[in-house]
């Protein structure tokens, strides 16, 4: 009974992740939230940066006098390239989109990046995705890749299994996982020093 009223009052959001912009869908209610990627820091005499505005807001303030306006996701190889600037931009984007509701339970978070995907997303890309969501304060992490998704297809549960679902492929096939090629490594570097020391 817990977890199934856990699982009611915990929102999921649908953010699409884009070089120029994000998208953000409250799934529960279908409200779409849709800002630049763009944040203006400001320094102190203390050199601690300060987030001055987001979005347009922050598009709309000229750079100088110890201000920054920068694109978090303006990158030519991948999407994130500064992962605290850009963990920063996805927590007050969440926190935009939750608003003022009376009860503030950490989202599900489904996140899907729109571009730079040639040849798909790798392992350390994937993993940056999810750490990034849980850091700006998602409870889990569903990473998705391909055509947006249309409000009957957003259910976290089941994108989620999927995910797992997909990430388990290769050991299925007979692939090896990474821990079993790196004993192996390890062993054909035992095998070569002792050979060494044989002759």
């Amino acid at each position: 009974m817990l977890k199934s009223l856990q699982r009611k009052l915990t929102p999921t959001y649908y953010v699409q992740l884009g070089s120029d912009e994000m998208r953000i869908t409250d799934v529960s209610t279908a409200q779409v939230l849709t800002e630049r990627t763009v944040l203006a820091l400001e320094t102190d005499a203390k050199g601690v940066k300060q987030v001055l505005a987001v979005g347009r807001e922050a598009s709309a303030l000229p750079a100088g006098n110890g201000r920054e306006v920068l694109k978090v996701f303006d990158h030519p190889r991948m999407l994130v390239a500064d992962f605290a600037l850009a963990e920063k931009f996805l927590q007050l984007m969440l926190k935009k989109a939750v608003g003022k509701r009376f009860l503030r339970a950490s989202p599900n978070v489904i996140m899907h990046p729109m571009e730079k995907l040639e040849g798909g997303l790798t392992e350390v890309e994937h993993r940056v995705l999810r750490e990034l969501a849980l850091g700006a304060g998602a409870h889990k992490v569903c990473v998705y890749t391909g055509a947006p998704l249309a409000a009957q297809q957003l259910d976290f549960a089941a994108l989620h299994q999927r995910e797992l679902e997909a990430l388990a492929v290769p050991s299925r096939r007979g692939g090896l996982s990474g821990g079993a090629l790196l004993l192996l490594s390890l062993l054909a570097a035992g095998l070569l020093l002792w050979s060494r020391s044989q002759s």
